[in-house]
């Protein structure tokens, strides 16, 4: 299954520009689509927590312009004392695990539904395909979506590290495979039929 026949393919790979451009792309859209998420099923919080900030940094310009050190030392505790606030809890949950489950069924959608696409990959006029050249699998799907899903969770130093190491997997094989390409028997390619 690993084997790629890059000439019964008949499609050239995929360049890590236009990989990159489509990631982007669909990570500004998955940004707008959690902040749409969060403002209508948790807008009271949010609110809450913006009018937090507000006061904050109305708190911290007068404590500056004073030079308040005492002050400047309570306002350091507030912060902390607010960042663990079940306010700042429930929405950094829900961008941390909501912006996961969101990227997986995205991409998992995207990828199995559309003929290995994402609105990002459209646009930029890729697909991926199993490496036999072949529709993509439900599992490979879902193994390159919890792949791709994790880059939306840099919440742990060791996720961010493997994120780093994985965007410069690519640049050392001919293929320009990263982890979730291999892991997922895929292959990321260009589409000359898509308009």
């Amino acid at each position: 299954m690993e084997k790629t026949d890059l000439e019964n393919l008949g499609f050239p790979v995929a360049g890590i520009g236009w990989r990159t451009l489509a990631f982007l792309a669909d990570s500004l859209l998955l940004l707008l689509l959690l902040i749409a998420v969060l403002f209508i099923g948790f807008g009271e919080q949010c609110n809450e927590f913006a009018e937090k900030l507000i006061a904050f940094q109305e708190d911290y310009r007068k404590i500056v312009a004073l030079g308040d050190l005492e002050r400047l030392q309570k306002f350091q505790t507030e912060i902390l004392d607010f960042r663990q606030s079940p306010v700042c809890e429930t929405l950094g949950n829900v961008f941390t695990y909501g912006g996961l489950a969101l990227a997986f069924f995205y991409f998992f959608i995207g990828e199995f539904f559309f003929g290995g696409t994402s609105l990002g990959k459209r646009i930029v006029r890729i697909k991926t395909l199993s490496v036999n050249g072949e529709k993509l699998t439900a599992v490979q799907c879902g193994l390159r979506s919890f792949w791709k899903a994790l880059t939306f969770m840099p919440t742990n130093f060791i996720v961010v590290i493997l994120i780093i190491a994985n965007a410069y997997v690519p640049f050392f094989n001919k293929l320009r495979r990263g982890w979730h390409d291999k892991t997922s028997g895929t292959i990321v390619v260009n589409d000359k039929y898509f308009l």
